[in-house]
């Protein structure tokens, strides 16, 4: 059942290096990360299929730092669980990867 109604947000980054300098997350729809409903996880997945690790930082509405440097490598989910739902952040990352898709859950 948690599979039914559990919010996914999939990001597939293409040409996606940052050249070590950090860049926002493209969201599809507006800019900001918000886990919505009973059922989000609060985590993130990597796809397997990525071409090397994100890192991850993420921002708050007040510009506090709130989850900083969290790396990310192909195949692996981390926990997000210090974000709370019903919250807009800002996320931004770092990778060299020419192809990764990000699964916020």
């Amino acid at each position: 059942m948690h599979d039914l109604f559990s919010p996914t947000t999939t990001v597939v980054l293409r040409e996606a290096q940052t050249h070590g300098t950090w860049a926002p997350v493209p969201w599809e729809e507006g800019d900001r990360l918000r886990f919505e409903g009973l059922f989000a996880e609060r985590a993130v997945t990597l796809d397997a299929n990525s071409d090397s690790a994100v890192t991850l930082r993420v921002w708050d509405d007040q510009h506090n730092l709130v989850v900083d440097e969290l790396t990310v490598a192909p195949g692996e989910e981390v926990s997000l669980k210090t974000l709370e739902r019903n919250t807009d952040y800002q996320v931004e990352m770092q990778t060299e990867a020419e192809f990764a898709c990000l699964r916020f859950h």
